[in-house]
């Protein structure tokens, strides 16, 4: 199985379910585990560097009013991945890759990828994330390991 990860949080939980090696691509800002760091990197933040916490706030402000994103997808390199699941998240717009953007992109790539969105917001649902991945990469018994 080829898989994209565009949260970091999924990108540990694929690595910790023994996984890594079907992780074919992940954000700019996967960096755990080590591994996670020789992955092809297919998004960006677009905001310049440099800026001080109170200008990313402003910059993150603006964007968001005129329905702009701070991430950008390499559309490119995702079609390169050649994915058959993209793990994603739907919950915050500024915090990663818009989730209907990723979506729409899926259905336009050859291998129709399979998008789930992980979006938990307590430890336990953090654990359930576990057993979504599991499911979705038929990958049980090394969840229940």
């Amino acid at each position: 199985m080829r898989i994209v990860s565009l949260v970091p949080h999924a990108t540990e939980l694929l690595f910790a379910l023994g996984l890594g090696d079907d992780v074919v691509a992940v954000t700019h800002e996967c960096d755990f585990p080590p591994e996670a760091l020789a992955r092809e990197r297919i998004t960006r933040d677009v905001l310049p560097g440099g800026l001080s916490a109170g200008e990313i706030d402003a910059a993150v402000r603006e964007r968001t009013l005129q329905g702009d994103a701070i991430y950008e997808l390499d559309r490119q390199a995702l079609e390169r991945a050649a994915p058959d699941l993209i793990v994603t998240q739907e919950l915050c717009p500024v915090c990663a890759v818009s989730y209907d953007e990723v979506a729409q992109i899926a259905k336009q790539l050859p291998t129709k990828p399979r998008v789930i969105a992980l979006d938990p917001k307590t430890l336990g649902e953090t654990l359930g994330d576990v057993r979504t991945l599991a499911e979705a990469t038929d990958g049980e018994i090394a969840a229940s390991s």
